[in-house]
């Protein structure tokens, strides 16, 4: 079952059956279901403070720092072209427009460095549904500013896949929608190597001998942090639940 938090008061009672939430009604058969949407927030901007979120003129609003675990979706009211700005402190850094669509799941990227009091963020639809008791939905975004485009490849058993490659940081322009998209695979323990070009050669940058993927499970795998970034702002894979 996805877990959300309510930032929206309804007067009538919502009830959670399986992996949806059922709509709440009022008494009349013929009223309209509630609109709602779901929006979880992912602070990946090394060295950058605690940032404030707010969504269509802070009718939500999140609190993320740096690398906090995953936190459930949060609801809000959806709407075409609603404003969304990210404050630090009584400084908005970045600002956009972005249309919620009703009972659709989006997750909200902050990335790049903090720049002229500027960073980034991107909003990606998510993939929630059930992959199936053996496999899980993956993803993967290069967030590392400064760090060549990469390939990783995934290890189980004696078979090997290559997740993606030659995956360049998505930069000032990023295509939401192909960005959006998931794989699904099979579920299990995996040996993760992440490797960039040198030259005329291959460097292993990460080499991650245990990472485990549930079945039933939606996750986005983002490459964090600096080369030569130092503690939890040095280069590093980063697992992001959302189901």
């Amino acid at each position: 079952m996805r877990k959300t938090t309510n930032a929206l008061k309804v007067a009538s009672v919502c009830v959670l059956a399986g992996l949806s939430i059922a709509a709440c009604k009022k008494k009349s058969d013929n009223t309209p279901d509630v609109a709602v949407a779901y929006l979880q927030v992912i602070h990946a901007s090394p060295k950058t403070a605690e940032v404030m979120v707010n969504v269509n003129e802070k009718k939500t609003q999140q609190k993320v720092q740096y690398l906090t675990a995953p936190k459930p979706y949060t609801m809000l009211q959806p709407g075409k072209d609603l404003p969304v700005k990210l404050t630090l402190g009584n400084d908005v850094v970045a600002e956009s427009k972005f249309t919620f669509e009703n009972a659709v799941s989006y997750s909200l990227f902050i990335y790049d460095t903090l720049k002229n009091n500027k960073v980034k963020f991107i909003v990606l639809k998510d993939m929630v549904s059930n992959p199936g008791a053996a496999k899980t939905n993956v993803r993967f975004l290069h967030l590392s500013p400064n760090t060549t485009p990469v390939d990783i490849d995934v290890f189980k058993d004696k078979d090997s896949t290559r997740l993606v490659k030659a995956t360049a940081y998505i930069g000032n322009n990023p295509d939401a929608a192909a960005l959006s998209m998931f794989k699904t695979i099979a579920a299990g323990t995996y040996r993760v190597k992440v490797k960039t070009q040198v030259g005329t050669g291959t460097v292993t940058l990460l080499d991650i001998p245990s990472l485990q993927l549930d079945g039933k499970k939606t996750v986005t795998l983002f490459l964090k942090g600096l080369t030569g970034g130092k503690a939890d702002a040095a280069t590093g894979l980063q697992l992001w639940l959302h189901r």
